[in-house]
């Protein structure tokens, strides 16, 4: 896995019904402008640091969440979204869901994946406990997204 120690921070933005939203963040250098933060009390979510867009739905682990903070940065990295600055949700929608996920070779869309990824989410049907062998547990995938970010930069 990356060298990349995380950085916590007490992190705040506006709040959907108005007010501040104070919560506990998270963020790695090879995720710019991304970060898991924890405004439930017992889920965590990729959140966009700017404009405090919540980018994924909630999952009861942490390393569940930094999968997906993960791809996420892989998706911008590989379409052009510069996370660490002011980004339109629905810009992206239209600029990136019908191209194939980076992350595999299954030509999957990252709007289909983006609607299966939910059935994984605390809102959704499925358990975050299943019986995962080591290979795939999240900790796993997490880091074999991440290799795929770093490995370019130090490439470069």
């Amino acid at each position: 896995m990356s060298d990349s120690k995380p950085e916590y921070f007490e992190y705040e933005c506006n709040g959907d019904k108005g007010g501040k939203l104070k919560t506990t963040a998270c963020k790695f250098d090879w995720a710019p402008g991304l970060l898991i933060t924890n405004f439930t009390f017992i889920g965590f979510e990729v959140t966009h640091e700017h404009s405090g867009f919540k980018v994924t739905e909630s999952y009861e682990r942490f390393c569940n969440a930094m999968a997906m903070l993960a791809r996420w940065a892989l998706i911008g990295k590989k379409y052009g979204i510069d996370w660490s600055g002011p980004v339109d949700p629905k810009e992206i929608s239209v600029r990136v869901f019908d191209n194939p996920c980076p992350w595999d070779d299954s030509e999957i869309s990252i709007r289909d994946w983006k609607s299966l990824s939910r059935f994984h989410s605390m809102d959704g049907p499925a358990s975050e406990f299943p019986w995962e062998s080591e290979e795939e547990s999240p900790w796993a995938d997490a880091e074999r997204i991440i290799a795929m970010l770093t490995d370019d930069k130090e490439a470069a």
